[in-house]
């Protein structure tokens, strides 16, 4: 913050240097580990207002982040084929990108489209009063609040969807396509294993105890005799 606040006032020409420029800062682990157990989805998915769970439900099956679910567009749904494509110009790395829905998806998808009156460049997600949201930040607020979460933001949905297709078995490769990233880096700050993935995976580790059939049993250790040497005639030799 220091070193924020020197730079900004020379910039607005109240300091010329930056003392605190040659200061080592410690490395910070910004990183956030925070995801939904399966318990912990439905309950949040239970306590949303009926407009704003379809919402919340795409993110948790899709990983988009906020600004590409407020701007997707029924032209970029495809019902047929159970598919959504965030276009380029909305996603955080400029590519576009198409992920399957599944079927809790697709039917969302399918009821609003059958309520509603829709032409392709609407907007899919609307309030309950019919207009393009301008912010959920209250709504899921209230319904993380009702659900009993804690530390929980909007975001950290996007970490739910990577550690569920970890915890799935969707190798790296798959899940930085799903979660739209450059480089596997991301991807893994982003991918999370329970504590009982963790055990049920150590389980399946090979038994090494004392029966275990993994155990060679133990073989006497053939003893390997040396021909005995008279040191001092080997020292008079040479």
């Amino acid at each position: 913050m220091l070193k924020h606040l020197f730079n900004l006032s020379i910039k607005l020409k109240f300091a010329r240097t930056n003392p605190v420029r040659q200061v080592k800062m410690f490395r910070e682990d910004n990183g956030r580990t925070r995801y939904l157990s399966q318990d912990e989805a439905e309950s949040l998915l239970a306590v949303c207002n009926p407009d704003f769970r379809s919402v919340v439900l795409t993110a948790m099956h899709t990983g988009f982040r906020q600004s590409e679910i407020a701007s997707l567009r029924w032209s970029s749904v495809d019902l047929m084929n159970r598919s959504i494509t965030v276009q380029s110009c909305y996603s955080k790395n400029g590519e576009t990108r198409t992920v399957p829905m599944t079927a809790d998806l697709a039917k969302v998808f399918g009821q609003i489209r059958k309520d509603r009156d829709v032409m392709p460049d609407d907007l899919v997600f609307l309030n309950r009063y019919g207009k393009p949201w301008k912010s959920w930040r209250t709504a899921f607020g209230n319904a993380v609040e009702r659900a009993g979460l804690a530390d929980f933001h909007f975001h950290d949905l996007h970490h739910c969807y990577g550690s569920w297709l970890a915890m799935e078995g969707v190798n790296e490769k798959g899940r930085m396509e799903l979660m739209g990233h450059k480089d596997s880096e991301m991807t893994l700050r982003y991918t999370h294993l329970s504590m009982d993935y963790k055990r049920q995976a150590v389980v399946k580790l090979s038994s090494f105890g004392s029966d275990s059939p993994q155990i060679s049993p133990s073989q006497p250790v053939a003893k390997v005799i040396l021909p005995w040497f008279d040191v001092h005639q080997i020292v008079d030799n040479y």
